[in-house]
C-alpha cells in the first residue's frame, strides 16, 4: 500500500507492505522534456520489519515515475536499490 502526500513545500511517497516499510528521502516532479508527461524522481530507505530471522538491514532505492494517462490513474517506471536488485514499480490509485 502506498500513500502519497503533498502540501506547498513537500511530498512523499511512503510504501508499507507485510516484510517491510518505506520512508522518502527524496521525491521531485518534473515533466518530461519531450511527451510533457508529469514523472516523479523518487529517492526512499527500505526498514524491514524484524518479523523473522530473514529480515535484514535498511537499504536505498531510487526509481523514475511516469504518470500514465488519466484513465488509468497509476504511476509506472523501474527502480533500482543499494543491494544491487531492480525490478518494476506499479502504483495504481484506488
Amino acid at each position: 500500500t502506498a500513500t502519497i502526500r503533498q502540501d506547498f513545500l513537500r511530498l512523499s511517497i511512503e510504501v508499507a507492505s507485510m516484510g517491510s516499510d518505506s520512508e522518502t528521502l527524496l521525491v521531485v516532479p518534473k515533466k518530461d522534456p519531450e511527451s510533457g508527461r508529469p514523472l516523479l524522481y523518487y529517492i526512499y530507505r527500505v526498514v524491514p520489519k524484524k518479523i523473522s530471522n530473514q529480515a535484514g538491514s535498511s537499504y536505498e532505492g531510487a526509481a523514475i515515475l511516469k504518470f500514465e494517462s488519466e484513465q488509468t490513474n497509476c504511476l509506472r517506471g523501474n527502480y533500482f536499490t543499494s543491494r544491487k536488485t531492480d525490478g518494476y514499480f506499479v502504483l495504481q490509485r484506488e
